[in-house]
C-alpha cells in the first residue's frame, strides 16, 4: 500500500469461483479466502463497507482447468 495524506492506494485482485472467493491485496502481500454460497434468487452481488475510489478496473474470464 502507498499512503498519501488520508488515502491509501493498493492493488486488489478478486477471483470469484463457484465455491470460493479469493482476494489478494498488494500483489499477494495479504490474502483472504471466503466460502461462497450461491443463493438462487439473489438480486444483489458483493457489497463492501466503507468508501473507495477505483482508479482502474479490468475484468477477465478464466478458462476452466477441467476442460
Amino acid at each position: 500500500s502507498h499512503p498519501t495524506g488520508d488515502k491509501i492506494t493498493l492493488s486488489f485482485d478478486l477471483i470469484v469461483d463457484r465455491g470460493i472467493v479469493e482476494a489478494y491485496f498488494d500483489k499477494g502481500a495479504y490474502s483472504q479466502f471466503i466460502k461462497r454460497v450461491a443463493v438462487p434468487d439473489a438480486k444483489k452481488g458483493f457489497r463492501f463497507a466503507g468508501r473507495a475510489e477505483v482508479d482502474s478496473l479490468e475484468i477477465f474470464t478464466l478458462d476452466s482447468i477441467w476442460k
